[in-house]
Parts: structure tokens; sequence; C-alpha cells
């Protein structure tokens, strides 16, 4: 049965109930149950919980008085014939409905109800000749309700239909008969003038409460109890014995406290074990099961303090303060919540107390104790144990026992969380010694070796030191041991020892000692040559200085400060490495050979020869020494350190590069190989690899296929490279990998340097073709490609084929001063071309437009570079030099002009946002940059911001040492096309025209398609003179061409004054498509009089 739940006793004489019992045990627990308070509150439970019980027979009397009285009695008959419903079911129903009467005539608490189980037979047919057998029932019982039970349906429809009406029906009953008891209860109370009923009347009221689940009302109730008996019980009550709980009278319960004291047996005790009882109830309402572990939990530590205190100098304090812990333990929920963190928590949390005080009843009673354990022998009170006593019969028997006991609360603190880490590991301490003081060292070592470290990493010194130093003993006691398991790893015992014997060294003040110790360490390594891995934390002192310095052509270096904390001696490193890591997770160590590292803290140069740019974190530090690796690792955790390595000049250093070639063309993509003090060397590798952009290959290195990876020997390495796009983009980046040996050392050398490369075309160039008479035109016209990026034009010219010398160009365009171009097509850069060619037009002839030109970007980097921020200052300009890659390749990027502006006024103006000053502070202060250098990159900067006005001179000065870029356009010949040149010549000539006087014209015409290097074909096209109003025109306006060249004789007469344009002529193909005309007289105008 639950605790406080809803109780529905029946009484089955013809063994029907157990027919539906499944169908009844669905429809409880009752969900989301309504009740509205008094007060007009509406309290809902969530589940409410309810019991079938069986009465004892149909005679027996219930206990009006009991606080678990049913709600509702049930009687479940069956009748198949009229004979047996006179005879046996009738005379059974007014038997069974009698004893729902009291003794004085009043109706019972509980609500009556009839079911009446029915098969097919009943339903269908009546027993009785007018009425049915359930009106029958009615009838003849008009007071009670009489339910029918179906054990036959139509169709599942109907069965689920069935049930949820008649679960309706109960649950309505039950609220019913609740809210009746509640209005008799109060109604009662408020009669009462007697301290015992009326106490007994809240006691009921609180128990009608509980079941269901009705927590404040039941706690009003609760607070009620304890303020009547406090107020009657105005005398301090006897203490009173130590009840012990036992299997047959658990704690949880308790007597009504109206027979306590009306029977004048209550105690302090027993007032206190009947307040936590009721707690205990309240708190089982709680839907919520992990809430009531914890309270249940905070009650029973409530109770082992009141009996603590009140009860301390009682012999049997102890043994009751098991028993109780035994008891309590019951009292956690043991449904869904079995399976809780919480739950396993609390449990062992319980099981902890009990164990200990188990240990202390056993120490008072045998002397048998556990070494680290309090032994309890200067108590003044004597307390009684004498239960248990198998569990210590013995002392091996104990031994196994405490064992037992402390392996259960461990296995349910390891299935609850990883939080009680610390009280797991000081049980497993408990049992380790137990296991080394029996002998047993490999169940020791197995404990001790989880245990130990975490210890010394939580600064539990003096604990973890012990626990080292009998896992020593243990593990140099296990001689046939070779391996432990550890992380799923076979680690070698001498391996353990090892890294044992450090910790014990950190951890030992006295130096004699640690001596001692070191001594035992170098033995084993010089025997076994162990090949260990230990932190260095405790035993070193370390600072990693977070920059990277060149300390020779090819070698960068980064500092540490390195002291011995640890060792009682000084030690000779064989090797200390710092290991970096990139976001691409490639690495670089940098290294120093035989160091000795003292107490005294020193600075230790580590060298790097194979050298990758850009950005790092700090991965490890590590100190070998003796085969014995000491390791620093650096993670966000414990503080990251980040190390930016710049690219640095040293004029002998060998330096492989790779930029876009200053000569671009329109058909190809060329990249130029930068080789640096290249000659002398006797090794030198070259890979360069493309990265991917959005997961795709950007370029190859060829035409054919997809190739993203090239590679070249000192022997095969080339000036320039071509590339090929396979898409339209702007920039993509390249890996460039070298090794190179010099021939003055036997070092090997590598360097890695990622380069981004631009791929759009900086200048735009549009052509239009116009064809004359006697030569071809070209119009140009130039812009920037980019609004961000305008450039300066220094000049273009036109070069015919290089194997062709019959023509003659003129038009190449190189102002005075350099013209600047902006992506505005209104206000483009036209260059016209006219060509001439002492030979036929051929279509297959290229010519190539070379563009000179630089970006504004360009001129600007240079003079801020030149004018502004090295001034001519040399002596500055030494310190400078080796970051003058950096200060191009990093921070000249990050500037935006304001081009427009300088055009204007020569100001030099960075746009505003472009970096962060202080950003850029920070980044120069994590290099090893020289002070005098990056305070004054820093007020250039600055200057920048606020803007720099230059004077021509100066911009003339160092504009005109910038070499300018090329850009070569092929330009192709036109394709073929027919081409007519045509004039109107006068017959006489003429100063003006009169209105309406007629004038003689001849209109030549002459095929131009000889001029191109073509067979002549015998296509026919078509002349027309096109009629408007401002002429008249006599003559043969439209005919056939035939021939080269045709005149044709007209007449016009102007139809208007002023200034006219002669008539529009047109000649088509056979096709009817226009042919391209050269017509003389295109801008000819006549004044007409």
């Amino acid at each position: 049965m639950h605790d406080n739940s809803v109780v529905i006793s029946y009484f089955d004489p013809f063994d029907n109930f157990e027919n539906v019992r499944s169908e009844f045990m669905q429809l409880v627990p009752f969900q989301n149950v309504h009740w509205k308070a008094s007060n007009g509150n509406i309290r809902t439970v969530d589940s409410l919980p309810v019991d079938f019980v069986v009465e004892g027979s149909g005679d027996s009397k219930v206990d009006v008085h009991s606080s678990n009285l049913p709600f509702i009695r049930l009687l479940v008959v069956s009748c198949k014939s009229i004979d047996e419903y006179r005879a046996k079911v009738r005379p059974l129903v007014k038997h069974w409905l009698s004893s729902t009467v009291t003794e004085d005539g009043h109706q019972m608490a509980s609500t009556p109800m009839i079911f009446l189980y029915a098969n097919t037979e009943v339903v269908d047919s009546n027993l009785f000749k007018s009425v049915s057998l359930i009106d029958k029932f009615s009838k003849d019982f008009p007071t009670t309700k009489t339910l029918e039970i179906k054990s036959v349906y139509k169709s599942p429809k109907e069965r689920e239909e069935f049930w949820l009406h008649f679960a309706n029906q109960l649950r309505n009953s039950i609220l019913n008969n609740f809210q009746e008891r509640l209005n008799e209860y109060d109604r009662k109370l408020k009669d009462n003038k007697d301290f015992f009923e009326g106490l007994l009347l809240r006691e009921k009221l609180m128990a009608l409460y509980l079941s269901f689940k009705i927590n404040e009302e039941a706690t009003v109730q609760l607070n009620e109890i304890r303020k009547s008996v406090v107020k009657k019980d105005k005398v301090n009550l006897p203490k009173g014995e130590l009840e012990i709980p036992s299997e047959s009278e658990p704690f949880y319960t308790a007597d009504s406290i109206v027979d306590m004291l009306k029977n004048r047996t209550i105690t302090e005790f027993k007032l206190y074990r009947y307040f936590f009882v009721q707690k205990y109830k309240l708190i089982l309402t709680n839907a919520n099961k992990n809430q009531q572990c914890i309270d249940i939990f905070k009650l029973i530590r409530e109770f082992i303090k009141y009996i603590d205190t009140s009860y301390n100098d009682y012999e049997d304090k102890l043994k009751f303060d098991y028993q109780f812990l035994s008891s309590a333990i019951k009292m956690l929920p043991k449904d869904e919540t079995s399976d809780s963190s919480i739950f396993y928590e609390i449990n062992a949390e319980i099981l902890l107390l009990s164990r200990d005080i188990w240990l202390h009843g056993v120490a008072l009673q045998s002397n048998m104790h556990i070494t680290g354990k309090s032994s309890w022998g200067d108590e003044q009170i004597k307390y009684k144990f004498d239960i248990t006593q198998d569990t210590f019969s013995n002392e091996e028997t104990f031994q196994e026992n405490f064992l037992i006991k402390t392996k259960e609360i461990l296995t349910f603190y390891n299935k609850a969380s990883i939080t009680r880490q610390r009280i797991v590991d000081i049980l497993s301490i408990e049992i380790g010694c137990l296991h080394y003081e029996r002998g047993e060292f490999e169940k020791a070592v197995a404990i001790f070796l989880s245990c130990y470290e975490y210890y010394t990493q939580t600064n539990w010194n003096a604990i973890g030191l012990n626990i080292l130093k009998i896992f020593v003993d243990s593990l140099s006691s296990c001689e046939h041991l070779s391996t432990l398991t550890i992380e799923a790893e076979d680690v070698p015992v001498t391996t353990a020892l090892g890294n044992a014997y450090l910790n014990i060294i950190e951890l030992v003040d006295d130096l004699e000692e640690k001596k001692d110790w070191w001594k035992k360490f170098l033995e084993i390594q010089e025997k076994y040559s162990t090949d260990l891995v230990h932190s260095t934390d405790n035993l070193f002192n370390l600072e990693i200085i977070p920059n990277v310095k060149l300390c020779d052509a090819n070698v960068y270096g980064c500092d540490i400060i390195l002291s011995n904390k640890g060792f009682p001696e000084d030690i000779k490193a064989d090797s200390i490495i710092l290991t970096l890591k990139n976001n691409q997770d490639m690495f670089i160590l940098f290294t120093q050979n035989d160091i000795t590292i003292t107490k005294e803290s020193k600075y230790i140069n580590l060298n790097c020869s194979n050298i990758i740019y850009g950005s790092f974190e700090v991965v490890s530090l590590e100190i070998l020494f003796k085969g014995t690796t000491f390791i620093k690792e650096f993670d966000n955790e414990n503080g990251s350190i980040n190390i930016n390595i710049v690219h640095m000049y040293y004029q002998s250093q060998v330096n492989v590069d790779i930029c876009r070639s200053k000569e671009l063309s329109l058909t190809s993509n060329t990249l130029q190989l930068i080789l640096d003090n290249c000659d002398e060397l006797d090794l030198l590798e070259i890979e360069i690899s493309v990265e991917q952009l959005n997961e795709r290959i950007p370029i190859s290195f060829s035409k054919d296929k997809t190739l993203s990876k090239i590679s070249f020997t000192k022997d095969s390495v080339v000036k320039s490279l071509d590339y090929y796009c396979k898409s339209q983009l702007k920039s993509f980046n390249l890996k460039v990998h070298s090794n190179f040996k010099k021939k003055i050392s036997d070092t090997t050398y590598s360097e890695t340097k990622f380069v981004k490369i631009d791929a759009y075309l900086p200048v735009s160039v549009s052509v239009e073709e116009i064809f004359k008479k006697e030569f071809l035109c070209f119009k140009f016209h130039l812009n920037s490609s980019l609004k961000a990026n305008p450039v300066l034009l220094y000049s273009s010219s036109l070069t015919a084929p290089k194997d062709k010398s019959c023509f003659s160009i003129y038009g190449d365009f190189k102002p005075e001063t350099p013209i600047t171009l902006s992506d505005d097509i209104t206000n483009s850069c036209m260059n016209c071309y006219t060509v001439k060619s002492s030979e036929k037009f051929n279509e297959d002839d290229i010519f190539s437009l070379c563009v000179k030109y630089m970006s504004c970007k360009k001129q600007l980097d240079t003079l801020v570079t030149e004018a502004i921020l090295v001034e001519g200052n040399i002596e500055w300009f030494e310190d400078f030099e080796k970051w003058k890659i950096f200060w191009r390749d990093d921070l000249l990027p990050m500037l935006k002009y304001n081009y427009e502006e300088f055009e204007n006024s020569n100001k030099i103006i960075i746009e505003e946002g472009c970096f962060d000053i202080k950003s850029i502070a920070r980044s120069l202060k994590m290099l090893s940059m020289e002070s005098t250098v990056s305070s004054k990159i820093l007020k250039c900067l600055m200057d920048l911001s606020a803007g720099i006005i230059m004077n021509q001179i100066d911009i003339r000065a160092y504009t005109k040492n910038i070499e300018p870029d090329e850009f070569l356009v092929p330009v192709e010949f036109p394709r073929f096309e027919h081409f007519f040149h045509i004039s109107f010549e006068p017959i006489e000539s003429f100063k003006y025209l009169n209105v309406t006087n007629p004038v003689k014209f001849k209109l030549k015409v002459k095929n131009m398609s000889d001029l191109w290097n073509k067979e002549p074909t015998d296509e026919c096209f078509k002349i027309a003179i096109v009629n408007n109003n401002k002429w008249l025109i006599h003559g043969k306006k439209s005919t056939n061409i035939t021939r080269p060249e045709l005149e044709l004789d007209l007449v016009l007469i102007p139809l208007e004054r002023g200034y006219l344009d002669l008539p529009k002529v047109g000649i088509t193909n056979k096709h009817g498509e226009m042919i391209k005309l050269d017509n003389a007289n295109s801008n000819a105008i006549f004044l007409v009089l």
C-alpha cells in the first residue's frame, strides 16, 4: 500500500473482481485531480495514488476512527437468475450495507457502491418481467449507487469509452467523499470544546489532506497540532528512553498523539518522533522524487543532530543511531528515483554515517579499529553496542565487513556524481590502507594508483605524501609485478616507481630526505633507462617570454626564464624543447642542448632553424634529462600563450618568396619566384601549394588538370610560374615551403610562409573599332577595375605583331604627369590609335596594348614609408630594417586611404576604422621590436589618422623612383566584314544653296573589302537612299551593287532653309542586314537660303 494514498476497499463474495482487476489498475493513479479549497484556490494533484484492499468479510465492522478509513467501499456481485437474486444476492447486499452504519446509527464516512458484474446474457435480457436487473438494484437499494461492469464489448472504442466514463464516476465519488469528510471534520471542529477531540479531528484532517497530497493544508493542521500540544503541556516533558527501531517496528511509523496524551505515555523523544514521522509524510506529497530524497535526508540529519545533542549521555545512543539509520534508508522513495544521481548520493551518505557509527561501536566493544580512523578511546561515556556482533567476531571478520560496507558506499558514490571525487578517494584510501596492513600489496597498489595523484593535484600534500609512500612501498613489494594498467595502457613498474619518486621529491621539504629519494630516482634511471614523462610543476620555475627574435640568418629564437625549484642539486638537461602550434596544426620547435639548471633564475635562448611564419600557441615545454621528459603543457584552462612569428629581414639570409608578376597579361596568369642568397647553397628544395578556398582548390598549375602543388630543386627552379584560375576570384593563398642547406653549415634549414596573391586585373580596358577608307582606328577606354583601388596611368602604347613591318601606328599616349583612373566609366581615359598598312589587312593579326600603371595604394604606401616613417633617418632605419618586411606585409595592407582627399589637396589620410591602434600597439609589444621603432610606427599611424599634407616636390621625388607595372592586352584585328566607302560629290561647286533650286550630285560607292586579305565573292548588295522631308531626290534612289565601284547621278532639291545634312544612305546584303559604311559626308552640312 502506498503511504498517504486513497483507499478503496472491496468485498468480492463471487470472485468476480479478479476478472476486471487489470482494468481497475489501468485507471489509477488518477492524473490531474482538481479540488477547490474553502478560500477559492484551486489545488491540482498531479497524481493521486489509489489502493484497492480486500475487506475481510461482509459483516466485518470497519474502525470509524481509523485515519486510513476507505473512501469507497465496494461490493462486487453477479446474478444469473431471479431465484439467485432473491435467495442469495439481495440478502447479501442488505447485510453488507448494514456494516456501513456505526453502532450509534450514523452513516460511516466511506461511500458504499455496488458493482454488478454482468455477462452478455444479463445485459441483453430482463430477469424480471418489467425491469432490468440494474433497475431492480436501484429500486431495492435506492440510496446506494449501483454500477454495471461489462466484460464483453462491441468494439475497442466502446471498451475505452466505458472505462473512461467509469473512471470519471469513481473519481467524482472519491472527491465528493473527500469534501464530505472535510465538511464534517470542519463542522465538528467549530463546535468542539474538548481538547482531545479537537486534537483527534486535527489528526484526521491532516491524514485526509495527506491522502490527497495537499501539502499546504496538511502543514497547517500539523502546525495547529504542535501549538495545541505546546500550549497543553506547559511543563517540560520527560526525555524518555530511546526507542530503538527494528525490522518489525520501523522508525517512520508513530502512535497517535491523542493516544499518547490520553495514556500519559508521551515523552520528549516520542513527541519528536511523532513530528518526525508527520514531516516525513508531508515530504512524500511532493511529486518530485529527487526533491523527496533531498528533504528526507535533511530530516534524517536533523533528527540525528537532535539525538546527539539531547541524548549524548545515553548509553544506547550509538546503538539507536545505527538502527535508526538502517531504518531511515528505507524511507527513500524506491521507484523511478532509484536510477537518479541524487538517490545514489544520499544512499551513500546515509550508509557512510551508518558505517562510521558501526566503526565507533566496534572500537568501543572490541578495541578493533582501522588505521587512520578515530579510536574513540578517550570518551567518558561508554556506549553500548551489543548488536551486529557477528560482523566483528574476530579481526578478519571485522576487516572483511569493513571492506564490504565501504565498497557498497563507493558503488553508490560512483553512480552518483563526479563532484564527490574527494570523498570517493578518501574511502578508496581507507580500503587501500587496509589492504596494505593485510599485506595485500597488489590490491593496495591498484587503489593508490588512482588516489594519490588527485590529492597532490588538489594541494592536499600531507595526505598525498603519505599515500605516495605507502604506494611506493607496496609497489616495491610486488616483486613479480612488471607492468601496471594505467588509463588502458600497460606501464612498466619502473616507470611508475620513477614517477612516484619524483612526486615524493616534489612534496618532501627535508633536504636530506629529498636527497635520498633523488638518489633512488637516479639509480632506477641508470639501471633500467626508463622513459619517463613527468610534469614540471613543483620541480621547475619557468616563464616563457612570448616573442620571437632573429638570432642569425634564417635562425629565430625564443627566450625562457628557468630555475630549479624542487631538486636537491643542480641538474644538467640534455635538451630543452619549446613546441608551438598554429591553427592548421603545424608545429615548430625551439630547442637548446646541454643546459645546466640551477636554483638561480636565468634566461635561456631556444633556437629554431625550421621556421613557420604566423600566429602560434605554445603547446608544451619539455626538459629532457637522462631519459626523463619533464613537460609543461599549455591550454586554455591553465593559460594559453600566443606568439606571433613575423618574417624579419637579414641581409645574408636565404629567402624564397613568391608574388604576382609585375607584367600582367589578359591571356595568362604568372607568378614571379623571388630567390635571395640562393646561389651558394648545397641544397635547395621548394614546394608551392595552393590553399583551399571555400573547400575548393581555386587555381591549378596545369592547364589540363588540377595541380595544386608544384616542387622545384636548385637545378630545376624557375623565375616565373604560370597558373590557371578555375573560376573568377579576387585573391588566393599559397603556402611556400623551402628546405635548404648552406655550404658553410651542416644545418638543414626550412622556411614556411603563407602568401596572399591578388588575382584581379587592376586596369579595365574596353575597345571599339572604327573603319575608314584608308585606315583602321582603335578607340580604347581605360579605367581602374575596383572602386577601392584607383590607379595611376603612366602611358599606353599599341604595337603591331612582331613579324609584321607593314603597319604604321599612330596614337601612343604618355602624359607629362600620371593620370588617375577611377572605376567610373563616365570618366574614362580614352586612347585612339590609327593603323595603316602597306599590305592588305589580315584578320589573324594580333596587336598588343601595353598599359604602364601603378596603383594609388602602392604610391601612397611608398610615400608613407619613405617620406613619413623613415624621413631619411639612416640611424633609425638601421633598427627598422629588419622589420621592413613586417611593415610591408602586415601593417601597410591595413591602411585604406582617402584617395580623393589626396588628389584634391595632397593630404594623405586613412579611412576611419581601418585599424585599431590599441590592437596594433599590443601586437607590437608582443614582438621583440625596439621601442624606438615601435613608438615611431605608432606615431606614424596616428598621424595618418589625422592626415598629413605632402608638397608636390616630395610627391614627385618619391614617386618617380617607383617602377610602374605593366598590363598587356592582346588586341585582335576585327573579324572580316564587308565594308563600303560612299561620298556625295557636287557636279558644280557652290557656297550655298537656294531653297527649291535643284543641285546635281554624284554618289560614289566603293567596296573596300579588297583591303582585306580575302578572296573576292559574288555576293550581291543593295544601296538605298532614304527619303526625308528636307530634300526632294530625283534619280535612281535604290539599285543593286554588282561591281566594286558604282556611281549614281542624283538631283537634290532642298525643301527647307537653314543648315541641312545630306540624305541617309544604307547598304544591305542579300539577307537584308546592314553593311558597315565609311560615309565621307557624314558630318557635311549645307547652308540653304
